[in-house]
């Protein structure tokens, strides 16, 4: 089975626009590996000088300059040496293929490999021709490859969220990929087509976010991809041990399997049903776009005509089973019918916001989609939020949550849980949950950011079980 292409993108093949996608996700996503954590996934993965490598095939999707690339080529000639094959190169061609979309990157990491190459004894024009055959300067996600054609699969692949790829290449990868990996974020096509690569019994080892294990972009992936492995290890690690650079996102190191069979999906005994199926809505609180301009001190408060406020609540008010007394407040700017205020009605809020309209004329939502420079990112509906709600901070060391009756809108590090039924089940919720059930059920199934939080994400909280 060939990966279908539809136009690879490569050397002699990238299409107009494509050069500077390639700029811009190196930009976005160029942040290498330390040496240790590549040794450690080399390990981890079986691809060691001590093994036989003779007959093993090993795949980088994104090389970078070549912190996996250099290792994997050093234990391969290593074990080469150790187990009495000549470096042969026939032998060794078949070895390793390595995917690089940025140019000067690519070109660094053929350098690199060439270099180490002649230290191991091949004559240069050797070294270079299997350095140019090994790392190729192409898009992994649209270049042809036959699935099932590797025993080893290693790397870190680029994170950059769906919507912030350029528009060319965004276009071009949902042409060509499943849609159930086109979206989201990056990193997931990556590891869907790196389990596609891998034959029966290979190993994948990753550098990766844990988003694959929960977020609802991911759901189609783990439906269908991921029952093609087992999951051998999936230790979250500090960005600082992971990454050279610093990074803000919370990685894993992530070593799958290839079974020779998918798994079928198991559905769990009987013994309850998930809060979705229960009939509860899960909801993240408004996202504002410069919350200083929307939230105010109550002490304030009078700064703003009094219609337009309604109480406030972060993830800081929220206790087990009880909430702070509402300290702040929200300019809600949309009137029962879901439309927004003409800001020039309020002549007091007007002035309160001007304090920030600079920052906030600088919002995509304003710059790109033209909406008023006042206008909040997400509608600040008073209606909805009216009806009594389990509000639940999205990280917390120990899961927590508490009923709000207060017509309160939450901040958006909360989610907001209520029945589509009834008040009284929501209500019902609150007491069979408060008191220790939900941090014990949630830190059976939430993940954490980086070993300390624990994530409280949609996708995880509609898992909650409940008894029948």
């Amino acid at each position: 089975m060939i990966f279908e292409t539809r136009g690879a993108v490569g050397e002699q093949n990238i299409e107009e626009g494509m050069l500077d996608g390639a700029d811009v996700l190196h930009a976005a996503c160029g942040i290498y590996t330390r040496p240790t954590i590549v040794e450690m996934i080399l390990d981890d993965i079986g691809w060691r000088s001590d093994n036989d490598l003779v007959d093993c095939r090993l795949l980088e999707p994104a090389s970078g300059d070549g912190a996996f690339v250099v290792k994997a080529v050093d234990r391969l000639l290593r074990s080469f040496a150790a187990h009495g094959h000549a470096p042969r190169q026939d032998l060794l061609a078949e070895r390793l293929l390595a995917f690089e979309i940025h140019a000067d990157e690519a070109t660094k990491c053929r350098a690199a490999v060439t270099q180490l190459l002649i230290k191991h004894g091949l004559m240069q024009n050797d070294a270079e021709d299997l350095a140019a055959n090994w790392v190729r300067e192409a898009d992994f996600l649209l270049s042809p490859l036959t699935s099932r054609s590797f025993t080893h699969v290693v790397g870190n692949p680029p994170y950059l969220r769906w919507s912030k790829l350029p528009a060319p290449l965004r276009t071009r990868y949902q042409q060509v990929l499943p849609a159930t990996v086109a979206k989201g974020d990056l990193f997931l096509p990556f590891l869907d087509r790196g389990i596609e690569a891998l034959k029966v019994g290979g190993k994948l080892g990753f550098v990766c976010t844990d988003r694959w294990k929960f977020m609802g972009f991911a759901e189609g992936f783990r439906n269908t991809r991921l029952l093609d492995v087992d999951i051998l290890q999936d230790r979250a690690i500090a960005p600082g041990e992971a990454y050279i650079e610093a990074a803000t996102t919370y990685p894993s190191v992530v070593v799958m399997q290839r079974r020779g069979a998918a798994r079928k999906p198991v559905r769990k005994a009987n013994i309850g049903v998930t809060l979705k199926e229960a009939g509860f809505e899960v909801r993240v609180g408004p996202a504002l776009g410069c919350t200083d301009a929307y939230v105010l001190p109550l002490e304030r408060a009078h700064e703003v005509e009094e219609e337009l406020l309604r109480p406030w609540l972060s993830p800081q008010d929220i206790g087990e089973g009880w909430i702070k007394k509402t300290s702040k407040v929200v300019i809600c700017l949309y009137d029962d019918d879901g439309k927004l205020r003409d800001i020039d009605r309020f002549p007091k809020a007007k002035a309160w916001m001007t304090r920030y309209r600079g920052s906030l004329e600088q919002r995509s939502i304003v710059t790109k989609y033209g909406a008023p420079w006042y206008r909040p990112i997400d509608r600040v509906s008073v209606e909805l939020w009216m009806q009594p709600k389990l509000l639940v901070p999205e990280l917390s060391k120990t899961p927590r949550l508490a009923l709000d009756t207060s017509g309160s809108i939450p901040a958006h590090g909360l989610y907001a849980i209520r029945s589509t039924i009834s008040n009284a089940k929501t209500e019902s919720l609150a007491a069979y949950l408060c008191g220790g059930i939900f941090a014990e059920e949630m830190s059976k199934i939430a993940p954490k950011a980086n070993g300390q939080y624990f994530r409280c994400y949609k996708t995880i909280l509609e898992q909650l079980v409940l008894p029948l």
